[in-house]
């Protein structure tokens, strides 16, 4: 008997989309740029509940992406490419505040005392 593997896994998506309320987002793929992954990571806690936001970086993802901006063939958006993904990087990497780099990033200062709660090993 055979089934139809891909309108399960469209179904499977089509009720994650229906999805009300994300409580944990787990974000296991390495974004292309700091904006890409702030627009990804918002989804969680939309509602102003709280929520949990996992990021999972592995230096293995890195030249995947490297082969594709390779491929850019105009050199300042090439570059500029580059450039984002170096940023992604240092942001995985970073063993301080990641809001506070977020909002520096965006052009905002943390306005908060002290940590502001989203460092590596805080809650």
């Amino acid at each position: 008997m055979r089934t139809d593997k891909g309108a399960g896994r469209r179904r499977l998506r089509g009720a994650e989309r229906r999805s009300k309320r994300f409580e944990r987002l787990q974000y296991s793929r390495l974004a292309k740029t700091l904006e890409g992954y702030y627009q990804e990571t918002g989804r969680a806690g939309r509602d102003g509940l709280p929520s949990d936001c996992v990021l999972f970086f592995s230096h293995n993802d890195v030249p995947k992406l490297e082969r594709f901006i390779g491929e850019i063939e105009d050199d300042a958006e090439r570059e500029n490419a580059y450039g984002k993904l170096d940023q992604v990087i240092e942001f995985c990497e970073l063993q301080g505040c990641r809001r506070r780099y977020l909002l520096r990033y965006f052009g905002e200062e943390w306005k908060g005392s002290g940590n502001s709660g989203i460092a590596p090993g805080t809650k």
